[in-house]
């Protein structure tokens, strides 16, 4: 999620948008006007519960009639097509029937089993790094680590578009925020320049940006953090499994390493949980001390078979990984064919369509004709960029890629009046 900075006067939906999240009034009144004004937008979008595994085709409920609906699904995050994969319902059955579907209490209280001990070796083998620790989920992931780790007197510089996760784990944090402009290593570094010498520093960047689609400059960025002793964080939640030879995200496609390697079992892997991998003895100091670990539930044993299964799946089968770099290059390559400015370069494919009526409007014509895609506006991006967001996957067949550009096309023009 951007960080939105110097909101100009907006229409009215930015500026009800505004009201809720600002509550004005009382906590009843303002859930009152939300949902009202909820139920009053035309083009009901977001939050169609879907009626089975999360493929490149699925059900989703219709928001008028409650009918089910078979979709192309171009918002799902299962990027390497594992969802329903035989090896990893098998291993769920397994744990399920040896240790129960939860883990019965918190990381240092019971809720911990070898099996998730095995799985933090795993992904710290997997990212180049001394250990793991895992949390219940990306976000808790970098909650923990950077309110874990940063105290007021350091200073955190985020990438403009880090994710929200970051951005509240430095206000937790009481420590100093700074942003830089995105993917600008010069920029970091004017902006590490101003920092002061005393206290903590930390950079924080992502391997692929789930607004944008795009990658930054890794080596260039830790360099820049380098020469002003500040450690590097790299949240890999879209990049992490995709990218790489053995899926071992964006620093082995350019062979860097960094401090800190955040990662998400929610996403390639499409299980649920979080991880953070480095230095030993920080990962140990993050088990007992971050809260977001600390005074959560442990992950349940059946998900970590699930992602035990689907990681040594990911490592084995580099083939999930070219087929969803080739889907992501026909479903780009039909779409500029045709004229369509697509941002990024990789499976996160956004289109921006610019005003937000405009981006709802399109996305609802296109669920209309079966197929999903998640609009996204203010506040997650900025005013103005408003953008439908397609999530490409190894699952999804050409002809369904050439479906979606056709049909996105035509629905833009008809929502801007072309």
């Amino acid at each position: 999620m951007c960080v939105v900075t110097d909101v100009p006067e907006v229409p009215s939906r930015r500026q009800a948008m505004d009201g809720f999240i600002a509550r004005s009034s009382g906590i009843a009144e303002t859930a009152r006007a939300y949902v009202g004004w909820r139920g009053r937008q035309s083009n009901q979008v977001y939050g169609r519960p879907l009626c089975g595994l999360p493929g490149a085709v699925g059900a989703m409920l219709r928001a008028d009639t409650g009918d089910t609906q078979d979709v192309i699904n171009m918002a799902s995050y299962n990027y390497l097509g594992l969802a329903g994969r035989p090896e990893i319902t098998q291993a769920v059955r397994e744990v399920l029937e040896s240790y129960g579907a939860g883990s019965g209490g918190a990381p240092l209280a019971c809720g911990t089993t070898p099996l998730h001990g095995a799985l933090e070796r795993d992904l710290a083998q997997h990212c180049g790094q001394d250990d793991a620790a895992l949390f219940s989920s990306g976000y808790a992931a970098n909650l923990g680590l950077i309110a874990g780790m940063m105290r007021p007197g350091d200073t955190v510089v985020l990438d403009r578009h880090a994710h929200a996760s970051a951005v509240d784990g430095v206000r937790l944090s009481g420590a100093q925020l700074r942003v830089f402009r995105h993917n600008d290593p010069e920029d970091l570094e004017t902006v590490l320049k101003q920092v002061p010498c005393t206290g903590e520093r930390l950079v924080c960047i992502e391997g692929l940006y789930s607004m944008d689609g795009d990658v930054p400059e890794l080596k260039a960025m830790v360099d820049v953090a380098g020469r002003y002793g500040a450690r590097v964080v790299l949240d890999e939640a879209h990049s992490e499994f995709c990218f790489g030879a053995t899926g071992g995200g964006l620093t082995e496609v350019q062979g860097v390493k960094v401090d800190f390697h955040v990662g998400t079992l929610s996403k390639a892997l499409c299980v649920q949980g979080g991880f953070i991998a480095g230095d030993a003895a920080v990962m140990q100091w993050l088990r007992d001390l971050a809260r977001s670990r600390l005074f959560s539930g442990s992950l349940s044993p059946v998900l970590v078979a699930a992602a035990t299964a689907a990681l040594r799946i990911s490592r084995s089968e580099p083939q999930l990984r070219e087929r969803l770099a080739e889907n992501s290059r026909l479903l780009r390559e039909r779409m500029r064919a045709q004229g369509i400015d697509v941002l990024g370069s990789d499976h996160v494919v956004p289109v921006v369509t610019g005003e937000e009526e405009t981006c709802v409007r399109a996305a609802h014509k296109l669920s209309t004709q079966g197929i999903h895609v998640f609009p996204v506006v203010y506040p997650a991006v900025g005013i103005g960029r408003a953008r439908l967001r397609m999530t490409v996957t190894a699952d999804h067949q050409p002809h369904q890629l050439g479906m979606v550009a056709d049909a996105l096309v035509a629905a833009v023009a008809e929502a801007r009046g072309d």
